[in-house]
């Protein structure tokens, strides 16, 4: 089956919350969130994560095989008018059943090549939370 790389919409919402808390839950030290504080929020919010409106501040990409999810990844854009040429790629996650398959490249590739479709978007950033030590 071949991997394909998409970008999630609201309809993906359980699917892409069942997968962030397994990473929040073995990989706690990987994320500013917890999995308490996520498991906690309703499915809405999850959705407006995945929201494809034009105001819409997210934007999040899967790799899908069949109607698997492989791995995703995030860009949070900024929309204040005099920073919004900045943008933050988030939470992402490949589970290592599906590591060293080329399937983060991937994911990466597709959120840096939409970030560089934006005309306004200058700077992506990348955080890493203290005492990640990969």
């Amino acid at each position: 089956m071949t991997t394909l790389i998409q970008r999630l919409i609201p309809d993906h919402a359980s699917a892409y919350r069942a997968l962030m808390l397994e990473a929040y839950r073995l990989h706690p030290d990987a994320f500013t969130s917890d999995v308490e504080e996520r498991e906690a929020l309703s499915i809405g919010w999850w959705e407006k994560r995945l929201d494809i409106g034009s105001d819409a501040a997210d934007v999040v990409f899967a790799a899908f095989e069949g109607l698997d999810l492989l791995g995703v990844v995030g860009l949070s854009v900024e929309k204040r008018r005099k920073a919004n040429h900045k943008s933050t790629l988030f939470g992402m996650y490949v589970p290592l059943a599906h590591r060293e398959k080329g399937i983060g490249y991937e994911l990466l590739r597709t959120v840096l090549a939409f970030a560089k479709s934006q005309p306004q978007l200058l700077l992506v950033q990348l955080t890493v939370t203290e005492g990640n030590r990969g």
